[in-house]
């Protein structure tokens, strides 16, 4: 039977972890949790929860989602999940770092002064943004959900890296760019965040080595080249940089 202590934290960022502790659960029990979290409070039919979870071979699907259910719940100490005949859901007291930091991303990006707002935040708040949604996990349900995600985090981690710079902190801005570039090697406006620092931090020829590493991306993948805009940041023809 499942407890009644405080009601746990889910986590999906990284990893997945269950109040803090690292694969509590079997995979189908963690993949539950998930699946509910991602929902952000809805209900979800039975019906796909059996699809989702790759129960529907089984003899009796819903039998098995009803086990996964109480295990679950066994597991966080808390009646994390509930349910009725048709459908489950989380327990709005179950807190899940995802949906947190989703909000905080989208209020950021409609801030008027994002960027002098991002820089003032904890370091928590911005180390989330280098943390990929369940990175070793691959599901169909799963991939609107990265993506949306990947969206957010990066346009947050472009502002910031941008409100650095215009802070004449061209070394904050280079941990934050090259990150952006590694996790995104296609966008461009992330090289040219990390080239400007580069620039910014006195050492141009590592700006122009980045430019070389971006061509050799774009050449592979795209068959293109950086835009003219990018290439002028290193030859100094369009008067430097304004962002």
């Amino acid at each position: 039977m499942a407890g009644s202590g405080p009601a746990p934290r889910i986590e999906l960022l990284s990893s997945f972890a269950l109040g803090g502790r690292r694969r509590p659960l079997g995979g189908l029990g963690e993949i539950l949790l998930a699946r509910l979290a991602l929902a952000g409070g809805q209900r979800v039919r039975r019906d796909t929860l059996i699809t989702d979870l790759g129960l529907a071979d089984r003899a009796d699907p819903r039998a098995g989602l009803r086990t996964l259910i109480w295990r679950a719940n066994c597991a966080a100490g808390y009646p994390a999940v509930a349910a009725d005949r048709s459908h489950a859901w989380l327990a709005a007291e179950v807190a899940v770092d995802l949906g947190h930091y989703s909000r905080w991303c989208h209020r950021v990006i409609t801030e008027s002064a994002a960027g002098e707002f991002l820089v003032q935040e904890p370091p928590s708040a911005i180390f989330s943004l280098h943390k990929p949604l369940l990175p070793d996990w691959s599901a169909a349900w799963l991939d609107g959900y990265q993506e949306h995600w990947d969206v957010l985090r990066y346009e947050c981690l472009e502002l910031l890296t941008a409100a650095l710079l215009s802070a004449n902190n061209p070394a904050s801005a280079l941990v934050h760019a090259h990150r952006l570039t590694q996790q995104d090697p296609l966008r461009e406006s992330a090289w040219r965040l990390l080239i400007t620092a580069e620039i910014r931090h006195g050492r141009p020829g590592r700006a122009a080595a980045r430019l070389d590493a971006l061509t050799a991306v774009l050449g592979a993948e795209l068959g293109v080249t950086p835009s003219s805009a990018l290439r002028d940041l290193i030859t100094g023809s369009n008067g430097g940089p304004s962002l």
